[in-house]
């Protein structure tokens, strides 16, 4: 009877260790909030002005060469373990949005212009680390 209680109790412990692990694995599985650049849009602009503005910066940043080059100064290929830095800005381009929205500050709601990059828990600290060069690329492509 004794051999019956421990292996129920081996049995147990398995049990309870695979589940801890599954509900680990699903938790960092799952969306976050995306990394967000936001820049201010002037409030008296018309929306058509917005909505040029908001084409012109997805053309811009949807190139392939600065995607490219995002992604290998922040090292995405590694990090994200891709093959190369094209399949690595391939994969920035499909998380990469674009869009209008507000903001709160102390003045109140203020229209603003959300950059931002879709991710998995797991990967939000590799996408932080990709904000900065990708603000830096949107700074010099928009002074040209």
């Amino acid at each position: 009877m004794q051999r019956w209680i421990i292996a129920a109790g081996v049995l147990l412990v398995i049990l309870l260790g695979a589940g801890a692990f599954a509900y680990h694995t699903y938790k960092v599985n799952q969306p976050v909030h995306p990394v967000l650049l936001q820049f201010p849009i002037p409030v008296q602009s018309t929306s058509k002005e917005r909505n040029d503005r908001l084409e012109w910066l997805k053309r811009i940043l949807l190139e392939p060469a600065l995607l490219t080059k995002v992604s290998k100064n922040a090292g995405l290929a590694q990090k994200l373990q891709l093959a190369t830095d094209d399949a690595a800005a391939n994969d920035l381009g499909k998380r990469l949005f674009v869009e209008i929205g507000e903001a709160d500050t102390p003045q109140g709601r203020v229209p603003v212009m959300k950059i931002g990059l879709h991710c998995k828990v797991k990967e939000y600290n590799t996408m932080i680390n990709v904000s900065s060069p990708l603000s830096q690329a949107l700074e010099s492509a928009s002074s040209k």
